[in-house]
């Protein structure tokens, strides 16, 4: 970790091209693909050769980081093809190969292997169909495959759904506790033209969403060209604590899913990049090959890396962000989907009226409230259970972060899960002792939030 770090320090760090465009170019057979035609990631056991050679390719062009074959090494993906169960399997076999060849290349200077894990195919915020506590434990088993298999660090890319990404980065804390080895970690957000992730998230609440978590860098990748990416990377160069990293693609494809973004041009955007301080870390996507990476190199060379901001900004977010320093004090929190404070929310919630229940919020929303403050303890009522129920139906309803309103531990943990961005938990207090705080302590680790410490006599 420590080598990775200090190399990003010293240089704009270059990251390969693309892995699945570049294979397009290797006449590559159904029978390479082991009877799975389609699943590259079968070609690490399949064809190792092939993916060896990609590695090669790319850290020959000026490469300091590879990253793995295992994009879509996951279960939730592999379970297409009736191969959920080789998990481990294909990233230690894939993890090993890009190892090998990092290693060939780190004489000169270190080259470095990130470990390639994609967004899956599910998307907890926008469809559901999976459980968060299912999505962590799908990321875990790719993550300890993956540190078994030798990588230097992590890289959750082409996030498109914000509490698919806060599962993985829970993981990757249960991962290092597992394995014994830390690594750095980079979480990297897919954005369309009008710069929002599948989710919602813009720039800011993508950054919010993830900043809880020590990130070795944060950014973009695929999506779009260099162009498209500029908007973007400005808004989160000039917020974030972190080193920040952009992955373009050659352009946008055409008709016929060619992407046609020279090297030229295309360095010559990255390099812009880089010299006006936006960039630590780049590289390619879709449509890139070595030929980009070596004009890549080229352009960066020499290119101060951008200072990540001195101090971490006071942010809290749902699908948009909330930064304190935007707004004119004090944050105004709507207090009326309380059980405890109004009896109007109490009924609805008993009642089952979850659409009352929502327009409450969006009402608040509409009168101009900062953040919306939840509680659902009611005496009469399983509080864990209503939270189950309504919590992810309030993160979708309205735009604003949440504030968590309970003294249960386990109720803060489920609705964290469910939430959207960076909440705030409310109602911690010493009343019965330093157990409770120190668990909703605990909680800000793996999922982010603010708390409100209340002083109880």
């Amino acid at each position: 970790m420590s080598d990775f770090k200090a190399a990003m320090r010293d240089r704009v760090l270059v990251f390969d091209g693309a892995m699945g465009t570049y294979l397009q170019g290797f006449g590559l057979k159904p029978g390479d693909f082991d009877g799975h035609e389609g699943l590259n990631e079968i070609l690490s056991i399949s064809r190792p050769d092939i993916i060896k050679k990609v590695h090669l390719d790319y850290l020959e062009a000026g490469a300091d980081v590879v990253e793995t074959n295992t994009f879509g090494a996951n279960a939730a993906v592999l379970a297409e093809y009736g191969l959920e169960g080789r998990v481990t399997e294909f990233n230690l076999a894939a993890a090993r190969l890009a190892r090998e060849a990092a290693d060939k290349f780190s004489a000169a200077k270190p080259r470095f292997v990130a470990g390639s894990i994609g967004p899956t195919n599910k998307a907890l915020f926008v469809t559901g169909g999976m459980s968060f506590d299912d999505m962590r434990a799908l990321y875990l088993d790719q993550m300890l495959a993956l540190i078994e298999g030798g990588v230097d660090l992590l890289m959750v890319e082409t996030a498109h759904d914000a509490v698919n990404l806060r599962a993985a980065l829970a993981a990757a804390r249960l991962a290092f506790a597992k394995s014994g080895r830390e690594l750095p970690v980079i979480a990297s957000a897919t954005m369309d033209g009008k710069s929002k992730m599948l989710s919602g998230h813009d720039s800011d609440s993508f950054y919010a969403a993830a900043g809880h978590f020590p990130l070795a860098a944060i950014g973009f990748n695929c999506s779009s060209g260099p162009e498209g990416m500029r908007p973007r990377l400005e808004r989160l160069a000039a917020r974030a604590h972190f080193p920040t990293l952009v992955m373009p693609n050659a352009g946008l494809p055409d008709e016929n899913g060619v992407y046609s973004q020279t090297p030229e041009k295309f360095s010559a955007l990255m390099g812009g990049f880089a010299s006006a301080g936006l960039l630590n870390l780049a590289g390619g996507c879709c449509g890139t090959g070595p030929a980009h990476i070596k004009a890549l190199a080229a352009a960066v060379k020499g290119v101060r890396p951008r200072a990540p901001k001195a101090e971490e900004p006071w942010v809290i977010s749902g699908t948009e962000a909330l930064f304190f320093d935007e707004i004119e004090p004090p944050a105004m929190a709507g207090e009326r989907n309380n059980s405890i404070g109004s009896k109007k929310f109490r009924d609805m919630v008993a009642a089952g009226d979850r659409d009352g229940a929502l327009a409450l919020a969006r009402a608040q929303a509409a009168a101009g409230a900062h953040l919306l403050d939840v509680c659902l303890a009611n005496p009469e009522r399983d509080e864990l259970a209503d939270v189950k129920d309504l919590f992810p139906a309030l993160a979708r309803a309205v735009r604003l972060p949440l504030m968590i309103d309970t003294t249960d531990p386990a109720v803060m943990e489920e609705a964290l899960k469910s939430a959207a961005g960076k909440s705030v938990i409310n109602s911690v207090n010493f009343e019965f002792g330093p157990d409770k705080p120190r668990a909703a302590a605990e909680l800000v680790k793996t999922y982010g939030a603010k708390l409100v410490v209340g002083c109880i006599d």
